[in-house]
């Protein structure tokens, strides 16, 4: 029997009391696979939208408008992780504070409402991936189901958002219900339409791709058929 204890897991057969410390080695080694698996599979669309998310969250009303909504959105659909999610929240975080300690960026909206930006976030990525499981393609079904949610969680992000800063930032100085009605009709269009415009891009980019694939496939076997033939004929 020396053999059985040359490693922990077959010591887990010999020494039931080890069986604790073998199950804790085994679950954090799956756990591991899990997350470079993650990664392997989603990569790319998590780089696109990390790149995105940096190149227009750094200033919020430059040449490009802010994507960070869209892109926690597109990120449940696509993703639909929570590592992702923990991901692009820690990368938000991240660019607001070089941009306020770093590049002059005005720090006004940082306050301790800052904190509410979780749920609401939270709220855009639940909503992309409720999406997913009612997209079917471009069926106008799926497409009026997802634009309703597209349109309920940027509702919920931006009321969240929205009066969180105004009751609880410190910002304003006498808050009541009136302020915070007008302040919130004042800035709803430009928080909900802006990041819709942005999914609606995304969507006619994805509906692209599923036609372009198949388009694609066809035109590769038509040319390697083209050059069997040529090569059958100079044979």
């Amino acid at each position: 029997m020396p053999d059985q204890v040359l490693t922990p897991f077959r010591t887990c057969s010999v020494f039931p009391l080890r069986v604790p410390f073998c199950n804790a080695i085994e679950g954090a080694g799956r756990a591991r696979s899990s997350v470079m698996n993650f990664f392997t599979r989603n990569r790319v669309v998590l780089l696109i939208l990390a790149i995105v998310m940096s190149a227009t969250r750094l200033y919020h009303f430059g040449a490009l408008p802010d994507a960070s909504w869209a892109i926690l959105f597109l990120g449940g659909f696509y993703l639909g992780s929570p590592l992702a999610f923990l991901v692009l929240m820690l990368e938000a975080v991240a660019i607001d504070y070089v941009a306020t300690q770093h590049t002059g960026v005005n720090s006004y909206c940082l306050s301790p409402a800052y904190l509410m930006l979780l749920p609401a976030y939270a709220s855009l990525w639940f909503g992309g991936a409720r999406a997913r499981r009612l997209w079917h393609g471009m069926r106008p079904l799926g497409v009026v189901g997802a634009g309703g949610i597209v349109l309920a969680s940027l509702s919920l992000c931006f009321l969240l958002s929205n009066g969180s800063f105004y009751w609880l930032s410190g910002r304003v100085a006498a808050p009541n219900i009136a302020g915070w009605f007008a302040h919130f009709r004042h800035w709803y269009s430009h928080f909900v339409l802006v990041p819709c415009a942005y999914v609606g891009l995304a969507a006619l980019a994805h509906a692209s791709c599923r036609w372009l694939r198949p388009a694609a496939h066809r035109m590769a076997t038509r040319l390697s058929r083209q050059r069997k033939m040529s090569e059958s004929t100079c044979a």
